[in-house]
């Protein structure tokens, strides 16, 4: 059952309440008699113990420790209880007694239930050194300041009565939230109130303590009253607080912790056992203990900052083979393996358009889908597999088994659709396969199954590739590619030629596409299917688009001013995601006097469903137009048709191929050209390439067409005297 707003409001108020209730009553309580003390502590650890049992059924985290706290105070109010009517009958307790015995259990239960929470989510030893030397070193201050001076010197043993056990009993509280606080992630309030209680619990004891030993009442003096109706009252408000956060995932404490806390002790320790010899030496009354016990603790000191050194060096170990989000392996852990040349299978998998999430849904929904992932493919694998997260959202998989069986597997069960924050998404993955057969095999592994990734990706994704030899190679020439390119971009090497785009209805000439052109010196023409992927992979597509789009503009405007044409410019979506991409376009506009009405930037479908379209509402908002290259293959929806920034739709030439017989075909053509007509929008008809081709086009109520029936692409000079030449038909085709 959800509780209602009203008792939502109440349970985060109590606390308070009980806080403003106990403040006074600890002001009060010395100058009560002890019967209402003990009647004040009993209904204080009452509450709590109650609230800690409600805490079992609505957590947070799991009920043993609520349980244990439960029962804790559930103890020390029905021993209180106890108390308070023996001094009501008027016989006060005397020596230890079974009454004490219980109360005790208080301290090991409520010091249980810290530590079982500290163990929530982490690792056990998480915090144990520095709960120890906390620990050790509370023992040593406890015998040079208490015991030695008021037991073992003046030699009381013998008449030692309850009030000993005390101080080491809150010794056990604060080794438990000093481990409770090295494991958290974030200290919360309801942490501070459980760190008050116990540091007010320990000073009480204490008081008691010395008090008890000078002469003092058993029922102890006003000071240590009050601290203990404070140590019930934080408490229960601490279990009663509505942030209670689970700790932390095994984590040692954090580093300017530790060093805080281990430097405090370093200095304390010796300071306090050099004070306390010479005070005995003085006095004569150094003995056995007195020695022995300062280096048996210092030993043990020793041998917990040993092992929390080495539980550190274990723990960096780990975190460097370990992915943080998924748990997973990481790519150096693969690394370390493939150098040991095992034999088997390396897998290489890459979400598909995984950018694409986090571009729509935030970072959050695409780590809450990487984790997703990582179950799957955990559950896929197995155990006898070894499976990693390389980084990002691709994931590798070593097996000394059957690679095609279980491709097919992983890339079955990622097709499965994925819940993510409320989203139901569609998730298909890319494999690159590579088999390892001895150690030269495993040297090169992981690069080529990267090349065998993206040659999955290049070949339409979901689906796995085999590395061969010849994917090397390609990668070479790419590279090579890629240097020769970065070379030539400041040399005549790189030009542009512009391709007609003609008006069906008038046949008029009305705008020119410029396209990237690579003539190296002695050499034949790199076609732009060679060179314009490899300079989207290595970013030089920026400065070469920078390149063409100033070019473009300023071959335009005197094309722009004696006859109205405008220019088409490609842009990437590497382009799109500068900064300056925006500022980049008016700078080129205004050099070359080209007006932001002729000038047109062609898209593809996939920058639509992106974030890179921020720049091109800016520039429509100055008169630059946007058309989108290709439309009908790629991420085709009415949706970003009738609310982003774009003017003209390009119909792929796909359409064209069959469609002067094929009725369907034409039907298609059809739909787009009226579809886009219903939304203001123009269509360019891209492959026309005869003349029955235009001529369905025109009477299909496309705009406009653009292919070899109108010319080929040419250097500008020839785009001007063409321009000046003719309407259509009696175009010539150009040739380059």
């Amino acid at each position: 059952m959800v509780p209602s707003r009203g008792e939502r409001v109440e349970v985060k108020v109590a606390w308070r309440w009980l806080l403003i209730g106990g403040l006074p009553l600890a002001a009060v309580v010395a100058w009560l008699p002890p019967a209402a003390q003990e009647a004040a502590y009993a209904v204080l650890a009452g509450i709590g113990s109650g609230a800690a049992f409600v805490r079992t059924r609505s957590g947070p985290g799991r009920p043993l420790p609520w349980l244990l706290l439960a029962l804790g105070l559930a103890a020390g109010a029905l021993c209180s209880a106890a108390w308070s009517v023996c001094f009501l009958i008027g016989a006060p307790p005397s020596g230890f007694s079974v009454i004490d015995a219980v109360y005790f259990t208080m301290y090991g239960l409520i010091a249980s239930a810290i530590c079982v929470h500290s163990n929530g989510r982490g690792s056990a030893l998480a915090g144990i050194a520095e709960a120890g030397v906390v620990t050790f070193t509370g023992v040593l201050l406890g015998w040079f300041l208490l015991y030695d001076p008021l037991i073992n010197d003046p030699g009381n043993w013998g008449t030692a009565d309850a009030a000993l056990a005390y101080p080491l009993l809150d010794l056990l509280l604060i080794c438990a939230v000093v481990r409770l606080f090295a494991v958290l992630d974030r200290i919360a309030t309801a942490n501070v109130l459980v760190l008050c209680a116990v540091v007010v619990q320990s000073i009480a004891d204490t008081v008691y303590f010395v008090s008890v030993h000078q002469g003092g009442t058993w029922s102890g003096p006003g000071a240590s009253a009050a601290g203990w109706v404070l140590f019930f009252a934080l408490l229960a408000a601490a279990i009663m607080h509505p942030d209670v956060p689970e700790p932390g995932r095994g984590r040692a404490a954090s580093g300017w912790r530790a060093g805080v806390l281990y430097t405090a002790l370093v200095v304390v320790n010796p300071i306090v056992t050099a004070v306390a010899f010479l005070t005995d030496i003085r006095r004569r009354e150094l003995d056995t203990l007195d020695v022995v016990l300062p280096m048996a603790v210092v030993a043990a000191v020793g041998v917990l900052l040993v092992v929390r050194l080495a539980y550190t060096q274990h723990r960096l170990v780990r975190l460097a083979l370990r992915d943080e989000l998924t748990g997973l392996p990481n790519r150096v852990d693969l690394e370390l393996r493939l150098a040991g040349a095992p034999l088997g299978i390396l897998l290489v998998l890459d979400l598909d358009d995984f950018k694409h999430v986090n571009d729509s849904l935030g970072h959050p929904a695409g780590d809450a889908l990487l984790s997703s992932v990582a179950d799957r493919l955990r559950d896929t694998v197995g155990g006898r597999d070894w499976l990693g997260r390389l980084g990002g959202d691709e994931f590798a998989i070593l097996s000394a088994g059957a690679g095609t069986e279980l491709c097919d597997r992983v890339l079955a069960v990622l097709r499965s659709p994925i819940e993510v924050q409320g989203h139901r998404l569609h998730v298909t993955g890319s494999i690159g396969v590579r088999p390892i057969l001895g150690a030269a095999d495993a040297a090169g592994a992981l690069v080529d199954a990267d090349l065998a990734l993206y040659a999955a990706k290049d070949a339409g994704k979901d689906r796995a590739v085999v590395f061969e030899a010849t994917l090397r190679d390609a990668q070479q020439r790419r590279v090579t590619t890629v240097n020769r390119l970065r070379a030539a971009l400041g040399t005549d090497e790189i030009t542009v030629h512009y391709q007609p785009i003609v008006s069906l209805s008038p046949g008029r000439v009305e705008a020119v596409e410029a396209l990237v052109r690579w003539f190296p010196p002695g050499g034949d023409p790199i076609p732009p299917d060679a060179f314009v992927p490899a300079a989207e992979d290595s970013g030089l597509i920026v400065p070469l688009g920078e390149r063409v789009l100033r070019e473009a503009c300023t071959a335009a405007a005197p094309w722009h001013r004696r006859h109205g044409t405008s220019v088409t410019v490609n842009v990437s979506p590497r382009q799109l995601r500068e900064p300056d991409f925006a500022d980049v376009v008016r700078r080129a506009l205004l050099d070359s006097g080209l007006p932001a009405a002729a000038l047109i930037l062609e898209i593809t479908e996939g920058v639509l469903i992106g974030p890179d379209i921020t720049h091109l509402g800016e520039l429509r908002r100055d008169g630059v137009r946007v058309a989108v290259d290709d439309f009908g293959t790629g991420y085709s929806s009415l949706a970003y048709l009738r609310d982003l920034p774009i003017d003209i739709l390009k119909i792929d030439r796909s359409f064209l191929r069959s469609a002067p017989g094929e009725p369907g075909a034409q039907a298609l053509i059809k739909a787009i050209v009226d579809m886009a007509r219903s939304l203001g929008l123009a269509t360019v008809a891209e492959g026309v390439e005869t003349a029955a081709q235009a001529g369905m086009l025109r009477d299909l109520g496309c705009d406009k067409g653009q292919g070899w029936h109108y010319g080929r692409p040419a250097p500008a000079d020839r785009v001007t005297a063409l321009l000046g030449a003719a309407v259509v038909p009696g175009l010539p085709v150009e040739s380059r």
